[in-house]
């Protein structure tokens, strides 16, 4: 009876001899990669699909979800936009739960992880309310320093 993991002459001169023979196998290949990688963006709709209803992941998907954009430049750009645009249109946080909002940037990026409502709440937009509290410090310390002889502040509560 054979092992599982060997080949039944136990050498694997017949592969390499297979994959020589059809080189177009490489090009095949990547063309395929091609085509996976456009369907990236269907990607997670699939797999809340089957997590519903416990159907089990496909290769592709599996490595898609492996490689997340955690910790990049471009991650850190997206949740700032996020976080920028639910301070400038008083969004309130739970628009990081809607499932539109989901499919939308799913759609637009299907490798980034969207940070939870919580992490909008306490780190994010506190971050970028002291970012934007110095900008304006720095900007009035300016204008003062050069002899400013008017300043008009005006809010809308």
């Amino acid at each position: 009876m054979l092992e599982k993991n060997k080949t039944p002459t136990g050498s694997t001169s017949g592969l390499v001899r297979h994959l020589k023979i059809h080189s177009t196998v490489e090009a095949e290949y990547k063309k395929v990669n091609l085509i996976n990688n456009d369907r990236e963006s269907k990607v997670g709709e699939r797999r809340r699909r089957r997590k519903n209803t416990g159907q089990q992941l496909t290769l592709g998907e599996s490595f898609a979800k492996k490689f997340k954009l955690d910790a990049t430049v471009r991650a850190k750009a997206i949740t700032n936009k996020i976080a920028c645009m639910m301070a400038i249109d008083n969004q309130p946080y739970s628009i990081i739960e809607d499932a539109v909002f989901r499919s939308l940037v799913d759609i637009l990026e299907p490798k980034y992880n969207i940070p939870s409502r919580t992490t909008f709440s306490r780190a994010i937009i506190p971050a970028l309310y002291q970012e934007e509290k110095q900008k304006l410090s720095q900007v009035i310390s300016t204008d003062i320093e050069t002899g400013i002889t008017s300043l008009s502040l005006i809010t809308e509560m």
